[in-house]
């Protein structure tokens, strides 16, 4: 994955009045590689930096830009979008070159001659450009698409882009006629199909304004832009770089470490419940285990989601085990549709554990100590197992458990009492209302992830297999949570084992003040919170995600020690 340029849109305009020296060098300041700039003239034929035809909106003054000279424009100051700064004046394009010549940045320059059609403006730049010998570092770009044509001709190698907002269907198709370098849009025009591929295919740079929202930042170097144009080119380079590490970090570990590890050691197989319900499981056993660890996912979940997290911990030294539950994955389910959840009572779900437990991780690792590990509905089913069974597993982990959903304002009594009408008017299979049917739209920005590459990677398994796209509850297993949730309440008092539970601090899905009075009432409960995490702290962003590995890893260690 490609790393993009970074331009400071009209200098580092977050932090000082755009198109002004100070803004300027601020985007030195802050490393960017490129500054975007626009040029109009004035009355007495200067070339000047300023975005608008007039001054109103950037200075203390008012008029055309063209029907004043230099002299007359500097008796205004242009810090109108940045008052804390005491002065900026109109800087001439001559001043910002000379600025500028020492560094090694790129220049984009946007002629502003489609309100005002400046006669000979794009001479007068090409030769002021040529003048300070600094052909090889400037582009050329406007809105008027005669001036990108004009610059052209007067200069063959000249690179120029066309910018545009809204355009031909085919912009790159009209980009190359014209014999464009670039197609430089502004970013909403990167939804519309296959307009990075179609650039590619023809030889066109893509150079994007106005970039400052992290997920437009990522979009962009998914689609392979040569070039984000932003107002923060300081944050806009932390995001693009971090996002680049990340993907290539996480790709090279999927195609090195995870997929042959899958291939070479996970078994994947069915068994029956008590009840006769199929369940799919997987596991993989490490000869040189330390114990073994069984995973209960949450809801909506299936076995791709865990793959990294599985992973981790064989090679950490541990055997790993995982089950579908009734209704997800492989595994049989009651619901017709195979993205809405059903289960009739948490107890079925209590069974499909029991079963995996005794028919297969138990009899595959007969001398390991045994930890249950639980993820939000999974942490909910984790502690009721503890509690039921309590001389089976020797430890637990919960992460984002699910004791109290969060129902977003709705106070819990209502929302019971109307969970309860659905059973008795016989409409548990009725999708809940905040709930919707797959789709096939990624919706990272609204997820319960920080990573969107593992994001990705789960989605993309979701739109592979119709097995995997199970996202929305019914009436029935919402009456099943509840009943389950108020069971663990009840009983948290009972459980034993040495328990770990991790809270993610911008967890959307459960109540974390439920979780903290079900912890205070657990002895051996330890509480350990991940502040900026959603609710898949796995899925986090780098540091809570290595910090949720490791304070795991530490409690396991710690546990096995207290076991001995």
């Amino acid at each position: 994955m490609n790393k993009p340029l970074i331009w400071a849109h009209r200098g580092a305009s977050a932090y000082a009045p755009e198109n002004t020296i100070p803004a300027f060098q601020k985007a030195i300041e802050m490393k960017a590689d490129g500054v975007e700039l626009d040029i109009q003239l004035t009355k007495d034929d200067r070339i000047v930096v300023i975005h608008d035809e007039t001054i109103d909106r950037t200075s203390t003054g008012s008029g055309w830009v063209k029907d004043m000279t230099l002299a007359e424009l500097r008796k205004f100051n242009y810090n109108k979008t940045h008052p804390e700064f005491e002065h900026a004046d109109i800087p001439t394009m001559d001043e910002v070159l000379d600025l500028l010549k020492p560094t090694d940045l790129t220049i984009d320059i946007e002629l502003k001659t489609g309100i005002v059609f400046y006669d000979h403006l794009e001479e007068k730049i090409l030769a002021l450009v040529k003048e300070k010998g600094m052909e090889d570092r400037v582009n050329y770009s406007s809105f008027n698409h005669y001036t990108c044509r004009r610059i052209k001709e007067l200069k063959k190698d000249a690179y120029v882009g066309f910018l545009y907002a809204d355009g031909p269907i085919d912009m790159p198709a009209y980009a190359k006629k014209y014999g464009m370098d670039a197609l430089n849009p502004a970013v909403y025009n990167l939804q519309y199909p296959d307009v990075a591929k179609d650039c590619a295919k023809k030889g066109l740079d893509i150079n994007v304004w106005t970039v400052d929202e992290p997920e437009h930042i990522r979009t962009c170097i998914d689609l392979g832009v040569k070039t984000i144009i932003t107002n923060r080119p300081d944050t806009t380079r932390e995001v693009a770089e971090t996002y680049v590490f990340e993907n290539d970090s996480f790709n090279d570990l999927l195609t090195n470490q995870i997929k042959p590890w899958l291939k070479e050691h996970i078994v994947s197989k069915d068994l029956l419940t008590g009840d006769g319900t199929r369940i799919r499981y997987y596991y993989a056993l490490n000869p040189d285990a330390k114990a073994s660890i069984t995973f209960v996912h949450g809801f909506c979940e299936f076995f791709g989601k865990y793959h990294e997290v599985m992973y981790r911990f064989y090679q950490a030294g541990y055997s790993v085990f995982f089950l579908e539950l009734r209704g997800y994955g492989k595994s049989a389910r009651v619901a017709k549709e195979k993205d809405i959840v059903y289960v009739g009572s948490y107890n079925e779900y209590m069974d499909d554990i029991y079963s995996f437990s005794h028919q297969v991780v138990f009899p595959l690792t007969p001398e390991d100590r045994h930890i249950l590990f639980g993820h939000s509905m999974g942490g909910c089913l984790t502690a009721m197992y503890l509690e039921k069974y309590p001389d089976e597993y020797e430890a637990g982990i919960m992460s984002s458990p699910m004791i109290q959903l969060d129902f977003g304002g709705w106070h819990l009594p209502v929302i019971k009492t109307l969970a309860a009408a659905t059973k008795v008017t016989h409409r548990d299979m009725m999708l809940l209302p905040n709930q919707k049917r797959f789709d096939g739209i990624r919706d990272f920005k609204n997820s319960n992830t920080l990573s969107e590459i593992r994001f990705n990677y789960q989605f993309d398994q979701r739109l592979a297999d119709e097995d995997y796209q199970t996202i929305a509850g019914t009436a029935g297993w919402l009456n099943a949570s509840l009943h389950g949730m108020d069971y663990v309440i009840k009983h948290t008092a009972d459980i034993q084992v040495p328990l770990l539970v991790l809270e993610a601090g911008q967890d959307k899905m459960v109540v974390n003040e439920a979780t903290d009075e079900l912890v205070k009432k657990i002895p051996s409960a330890i509480l350990h919170l991940f502040p900026e995490s959603r609710h898949e702290i796995y899925y986090s962003n780098e540091k809570e995600r290595e910090e949720w590995f490791t304070i795991i890893l530490d409690f396991l260690k710690k546990t096995e020690a207290q076991l001995a």
